[in-house]
């Protein structure tokens, strides 16, 4: 799944809530890739949970594109749904992507 996802292209000038908006963007597309997918194997928040050993309350917030969450608990929940995060240089800087695994 391409996200189109650029996370390096907030620059340093801009104010502090102008990157607070330019973050969320990368956190919704995340939370929209994990719900779908979690929704696509007919997984709850609570089996899902359970599966990758994260708290519901985390993983609640995961999905509703909280930006600032633990990277060890997200590759937790990617991994439980058969998903990883790439990163790599783009256009304009580092570049996430958010991929099913194919075995």
């Amino acid at each position: 799944m391409d996200s189109g996802l650029d996370v390096g292209a907030v620059p340093s000038n801009i104010s502090k809530t102008m990157r607070s908006q330019a973050t969320s963007t990368w956190a919704e597309v995340l939370a929209s890739a994990i719900r779908s997918q979690r929704r696509a194997l007919g997984l709850t928040q609570v089996e899902l949970a359970d599966i990758a050993a994260v708290g519901l309350a985390f993983l609640y917030e995961l999905e509703h594109g909280k930006p600032t969450v633990r990277m060890d608990k997200v590759i937790a929940v990617l991994g439980a749904l058969g998903l990883e995060l790439e990163v790599g240089y783009g256009r304009r800087g580092v570049v996430a992507d958010i991929a099913e695994v194919v075995p």
